[in-house]
């Protein structure tokens, strides 16, 4: 969690992310998916104008679906998860050990006690200020981050489907084009959200190397899925010389 949100951090006006969106015609409907922990993405979608903070109908509102979490989606502890001992306090290992046994231990999470948190935030790069801030109560929190593959692990978050995965599929169903960007498509997740997709969409993979065969990989489960512009330059690069 502390190396996703430093990772994050490492944001700045003129990275990949934010160079992408301000070549993206305002006046054309588009909307996000990624698979990404950190919110790189999400930091340049806000500096774009979007509004993504308070819950997760901020993101739903603004086409940005993540299928895996954020970093800055939490949950605070729940009544029935082990409360760490005050003598343990400050121990990022105890807090972090306990966190991540008790968010499948303990009964199915209700994804409406989700806080979203903005994209950059940093007040939390410091897991043991964070843990012991009073929003906490001195405790840890859970950060709502799902093992890719995983699909069955939706059913231990009460509204994820809903609330994510559900919009996620709208949106793609409404999708003339896709672009496949540093993605190999291999999950069940994304076959999962490709399910209503129009059999005529146009299909964009950008990589670096591996953009028909990952063409070719969609094709298996989606068939008549259309081929489109297959950039094997790289994301920089594309954003450059492509679009």
């Amino acid at each position: 969690c502390n190396l996703l949100q430093l990772i994050s951090e490492k944001y700045t006006y003129g990275n990949g992310y934010a160079r992408f969106l301000r070549k993206l015609p305002k006046a054309e409907p588009f909307g996000l998916i990624s698979f990404n922990y950190d919110t790189l993405l999400d930091r340049a979608y806000v500096d774009w104008g979007a509004t993504l903070q308070g819950n997760l109908k901020a993101y739903e509102k603004s086409h940005f679906i993540k299928p895996h979490g954020s970093v800055n989606w939490i949950l605070k502890v729940r009544s029935v998860d082990m409360a760490v001992p005050l003598e343990h306090y400050g121990e990022v290992a105890v807090n972090v050990d306990t966190s991540a046994r008790e968010l499948y231990n303990s009964p199915p999470v209700n994804i409406n006690n989700v806080s979203i948190l903005a994209p950059s935030h940093t007040g939390w790069g410091d897991l043991v200020k964070l843990s012991g801030s009073e929003a906490f109560k001195n405790q840890y929190f859970i950060p709502l981050i799902i093992a890719p593959l995983a699909t069955k692990v939706y059913s231990h978050f009460q509204g994820f489907e809903e609330s994510v995965i559900l919009p996620g599929k709208e949106m793609l169903a409404q999708a003339s084009e896709i672009y496949l960007i540093g993605y190999r498509a291999k999950d069940a997740i994304i076959q999962d959200l490709f399910e209503g997709v129009r059999e005529d969409v146009i299909l964009h993979v950008i990589g670096n190397g591996r953009g028909n065969s990952i063409f070719e990989s969609v094709k298996e489960w989606k068939p008549k899925v259309k081929k489109g512009v297959i950039s094997d330059i790289g994301f920089w690069r594309f954003i450059d010389e492509q679009m």
